[in-house]
């Protein structure tokens, strides 16, 4: 049981793979002259900013630069700021921290970001080998953002992972529809059409989603690898 799950986990690996202030001009002045910037509004823009520097940082995988700028957010803001706890959560993770990333997750699970928190233990329980749990997480995450692509992608894989092809195809069709420009579920998507022995539907679907033919080739050998992994496990 313990090297099938390890197996998995290589699998997935393989497979699947984020002030300035504005002086008045009078010193008695208290209030903002009435056309003058809002000032808080201000922050929260810069703030939104850099946590888009942030999770660019992580989609570029500069973990490392981005814990660096995460940490000197929370100094500034406070460490309990939900946001800037889920990209730590999702850095560490990134950077194989995972008994930090999963602290950092259930601390969430009881507020706004609880969809983002399942997905990120997901992630963790699929990196475990924990396949049947990392299903019943995303399944949630799923149900709590349903228009989140990178959540309905790898929940599909997780399905296509365990055999349940049924159940994975409109997980990666719906992550296909929603960003007809991310590659990533579409490709998951032709190796499952492979696996449900549907070499025409999944040939057609690579040529609209400009798919030359040596990486067919890959997508069509990643499909053998996964059926070879299930038999192996089963």
């Amino acid at each position: 049981m313990t090297s099938g799950r390890s197996r998995w986990a290589v699998l997935w690996l393989v497979l699947v793979l984020p002030a300035c202030t504005v002086p008045g001009a009078h010193r008695e002045r208290t209030l903002p002259a009435p056309d003058g910037p809002d000032l808080s509004d201000t922050a929260a823009k810069r703030d939104d900013v850099h946590l888009s520097l942030i999770r660019d940082m992580i989609a570029s995988r500069q973990y490392y630069a981005a814990l660096a700028h995460i940490q000197a957010q929370q100094a500034a803001v406070g460490a309990d700021n939900p946001e800037l706890k889920l990209l730590e959560a999702d850095t560490r993770r990134n950077l194989g921290e995972y008994g930090r990333a999963e602290a950092l997750y259930k601390a969430l699970l009881k507020g706004a970001l609880r969809g983002h928190a399942l997905h990120g233990l997901g992630l963790l329980r699929a990196h475990e080998g924990n396949l049947g749990q990392a299903i019943a997480d995303l399944r949630q995450a799923a149900q709590a953002l349903p228009t989140d692509v990178d959540v309905r992608n790898d929940y599909g894989y997780a399905l296509m992972q365990s055999g349940d092809y049924a159940s994975a195809f409109p997980q990666l069709s719906t992550a296909a529809e929603l960003a007809p420009r991310e590659r990533r579920s579409r490709r998951n998507l032709v190796i499952l059409m492979y696996l449900m022995n549907r070499p025409t539907d999944a040939q057609q679907l690579a040529t609209r989603s400009g798919l030359d033919g040596t990486q067919l080739q890959q997508l069509q050998q990643q499909a053998r690898v996964m059926q070879n992994q299930k038999h192996t496990t089963d």
